[in-house]
Formats: structure tokens, sequence, C-alpha cells
């Protein structure tokens, strides 16, 4: 009896002078353009909060290693709105200030939020973004390159009613309105005494369930909310501008089919080892978060781990008509054949290694579909181990 096991896997110029001086020579050095502290900025840059309602506001400094972080906060008019050293802004009376951040390290770098307080009693609505973290860190999230998961947190006053979340793409956020294209992404209800944070979540990478491919393409987009209740409806002055930068990858579906009519899986008696035998199918589907071209064709590489000595077989697939790819490794009689071997424990190899999208180009990643002993997220197809008779 033959035994083989199989994994499906994963697949600076440093640039530097010399200067030299002669004896005697004078050489002056000048300093780095980014020494000191280049820049300060403020989380959100605007907010609108009701009378004694807060938000807190995020402060960071881009600054050399050597300089202080840490920033003082003050309000341009404390009528109308206070705020501590931590940066908590409170709402006093109705009205609008300007809430800056100075740098500690250098006074002359400074940013600051314009806070709107909105006038009224608990009934009437008033919402403001306060916050955009990752991915339940709490930390705040890098808004040029966005990936997964983002947590927003909003103030909000007036009264038991909704809270919603859209995502609007670039061409809906020169205005703070709800547009007929803008997307809900979440929502959540509010009690009659709700005066404080709310936070909704939701993915920028999830997929649509009719067509199995992202809601969202990669690109600009900005962050709305809106408040309902009875008394009426609030959306918030601020919308945040983000980019998406979320990583393509591939989802598969592999099948066997003996040629011995016995099982395509079991527990090898000699070694213990798990394994699939047969002909294998795998099934392909790019999830393209890019808003280049489709991809064309797929390359895939097998590579088989065991005894006799390790060899690969290459194939390449044209996309079908639902956008998936085809590979099959027949058990036999042909030169794509999964020759029978024993392997190794740590199984055998599958990869997409290369892509050609319609415009010809080589545009989309490639990625293993299952490494040998990986942790990796993209681990998509469990270990196997293969064994024939």
């Amino acid at each position: 009896m033959h035994k083989f096991s199989r994994t499906l896997l994963l697949a600076g110029v440093l640039a530097f002078g010399t200067l030299t001086a002669a004896c005697g020579d004078k050489v002056t050095v000048a300093p780095p353009s980014n020494a000191g502290v280049q820049l300060v900025t403020v989380t959100p840059p605007s907010a609108t909060i009701a009378v004694g309602s807060s938000i807190i506001l995020s402060g960071q400094v881009t600054a050399d290693a050597a300089s202080a972080k840490t920033v003082t906060w003050s309000s341009s008019d404390a009528t109308v709105a206070t705020v501590d050293q931590t940066g908590k802004v409170t709402g006093v009376k109705a009205g609008t200030a300007s809430v800056t951040a100075t740098s500690t390290a250098d006074n002359s770098k400074a940013a600051s939020s314009v806070i709107t307080v909105a006038g009224g009693g608990t009934g009437t609505p008033a919402i403001s973004i306060s916050a955009v973290n990752a991915n339940g860190t709490g930390n705040p999230a890098i808004l040029t390159a966005v990936t997964g998961q983002l947590d927003v947190v909003m103030n909000v006053t007036g009264g038991a009613g909704t809270v919603e979340l859209y995502l609007a793409p670039l061409a809906n956020c020169s205005s703070n309105t709800i547009g007929a294209t803008d997307a809900l992404v979440a929502s959540q209800a509010t009690q009659s005494s709700q005066t404080g944070p709310v936070t909704l979540s939701f993915n920028t990478a999830q997929i649509a369930t009719a067509t199995g491919q992202p809601r969202f393409l990669n690109g600009q987009y900005c962050i709305k909310s809106r408040l309902t209740t009875a008394s009426g409806s609030a959306v918030a002055t601020n919308t945040i501008p983000l980019t998406l930068a979320n990583v393509s990858t591939y989802t598969a579906v592999l099948s066997y089919a003996t040629v011995t009519g016995g099982p395509t899986s079991g527990i090898s008696g000699l070694n213990g080892l798990s394994y699939n035998q047969g002909s294998l199918t795998a099934v392909v589907t790019p999830i393209n978060f890019s808003t280049a071209s489709p991809l064309a064709s797929l390359t895939a590489t097998l590579t088989r781990s065991g005894t006799p000595a390790q060899t690969s077989v290459v194939q390449t697939a044209t996309a079908a008509a639902n956008g998936t790819f085809t590979f099959t490794y027949p058990a036999s009689g042909s030169s794509a054949t999964i020759a029978q071997y024993t392997s190794l424990s740590t199984g055998d190899a599958l990869s997409i290694t290369s892509s050609v999208d319609v415009a010809g180009q080589n545009s989309f990643p490639a990625l293993p579909l299952r490494s040998s002993g990986s942790t990796t997220s993209r681990r998509l197809l469990r270990r196997t181990t293969r064994s024939t008779t």
C-alpha cells in the first residue's frame, strides 16, 4: 500500500553616501527636515453636541522621537464649551467655539475642532461623530487605509429613537445629508433618557450575500450618522472621510473522487495520518476588493512534499461565467496526475501563484490557499493527507 499525506497551502536597497573632508576642512551637516514637531491633528475636526453633553476629542502629534507627543487644550469661548486636559469638551450654552490642541513641545504647532452647541432640552435630537476606532481595539483607525471592522462612537441626545450609521461614496461627501446611494451599515435604538455615547460597528470588508463579492470596493468614502426621534430628525454636521484598502483574497472548495470506489478520506492504518484520495477538484473564487479589471485567468501550483522526490504541477484556468476558476488534478492518466507516493506528515501545498485580469495585467495578489502548519488567517483549506492502495 502506498500512502501519502497532503496539506493544501499558502504558498532596501539601502541608499547611503559618504562624506569626506580633508584635514582642516569644515563640514556642516544640516539637521534632518523632520526634526521636532511637524504636525498636530484633532479628531473629529468638527462636532455638534447638546447643552450639558460631552465629547472627547483626540489630539495627535507627529514629531521626531526626541519630542514630546502631548498637547494642551483650550476653548475659544468657555461660556459656550469648556474643555479639560483630557480633551473632554462639554456644552455650556448654544453657540460655536473652537477647541484647540497645542503641542507642548512647540506651541507654534496646533489644530482645532469647531464645536457647535445646540440649544433646547432633551426633546431636541442632536448627534455628532466623536471617534472612529479600529476593530474593537479602542484605538483610532488609520482613516487613510481602512481594513476590516470600524467602531464609530457618536454623541446622542434627544430622547427615544433610532441612530443610523451610513457609508457614503465620495461624490456624496460634500454634504452631511443622507443621500439615496448612501449605504446604511448599522443602526440601534436609543432610550428616552439617552444623553451620551453610542457605538455602532460595521465591517468594511463584508461580502454581499447575493453576489458573493465585496459590498464596498476599495476607494474613498465618508461616514455619516443620523438620529430620528418623535421630535424630528438630526444628521451629524461632521462627516468623517476615509479610504478603504481591504486586501483581496480567495475562497476555495475542495472535493475528491476516488477511482477505487473506496472512501475519499480516512485514517491510514500505517501511520495514523488522515488522508484524502482520488482526483482533486479545487473551485476557487477571487474576492476582489480592488476597482481593477476582473480576473481572466489564474495559475495554481500543487506541490507535494513526500517520496518520491517533491514535484510541482502547474495549471492555468480561465474564468467561468460566475467568475470562479476550476483546477482538476486527476488521480491517473494525465500529465497533471497526482502520483502515488508516501508523503510527509506536513502534507502538500496548493497556492495561487499568478493572475491575469481582462486588461492583461497581473494585478491580483498571489496567495496561498493552504500552507502546511500555517495559522495565518488565509488558511482557507483544512490540512489533509492522502493515501492510495
